[in-house]
């Protein structure tokens, strides 16, 4: 395995761990990892780093419910990043959330 790899299954593990503490319902969320292999890669300044991350739920949430949890990820997974992958840190400007 290498480097990145050992990143996106800490950064799961930690993610999950988190979010189940914070959150009142059962919420597992998921990295994709080719694309924060992506944007690790090929960085650059001028591009906005986008993240996909799935999201399973039990039940569907609202819009405002939707806004909360995308805000909760985003500070979260920039704060991740930066103890996890402190070498190649760079800061995720958005999220595409996949709610399943």
């Amino acid at each position: 395995m290498n480097d990145y790899e050992y990143e996106i299954t800490m950064l799961n593990k930690l993610l999950n761990r988190i979010m189940k503490k914070d959150c009142k319902e059962f919420l597992a969320a998921r990295i994709n990892p080719l694309q924060y292999i992506a944007n690790r890669e090929n960085y650059n300044i001028y591009c906005p780093k986008v993240l996909d991350v799935n999201i399973k739920l039990k039940n569907s949430p609202t819009i405002t419910e939707k806004l909360i949890i995308r805000n909760e990820l985003l500070k979260l997974l920039n704060i991740l990043i930066s103890f996890v992958g402190a070498y190649s840190y760079a800061p995720i400007d958005d999220i595409k959330l996949r709610f399943i």
